[in-house]
């Protein structure tokens, strides 16, 4: 009874919170669900049923299988974001925050 929108929002909401848990506890069993569920969203989840808070992120770049989809996320949320086609994060504040913790993860576990 909900919309499709607002399902996927709270998966990768939900997404998002495992993949910080998996690596701040360095849980290789949540590691390998936060991989499952993201492959999940490659396969089912178009791009315009996400919003350009780019929830989840992370959990997209860390798995080479799943990083097209963080890519797009990181091209989303700068392009709806953006303040006259610079390509900046602009006025989310939100997306601020979530591309900052991305980055944050990706450095706690030695990617580029």
């Amino acid at each position: 009874e909900e919309s499709l929108d607002a399902w996927t929002y709270r998966e990768l909401v939900g997404l998002h919170a495992l993949a910080n848990l998996a690596v701040r506890r360095r849980n290789r069993l949540w590691a390998q669900r936060v991989e499952q569920v993201a492959l999940y969203h490659l396969e089912h989840t178009q791009p315009d049923n996400t919003t350009n808070q780019p929830w989840g992120v992370f959990a997209f770049l860390w798995s080479p299988r799943t990083r097209s989809m963080g890519e797009q996320q990181l091209h989303d949320a700068t392009a709806h974001g953006s303040g006259g086609g610079r390509g900046v994060v602009g006025l989310s504040a939100v997306a601020g925050m979530l591309l900052a913790d991305a980055a944050a993860k990706v450095a706690a576990i030695g990617g580029d």
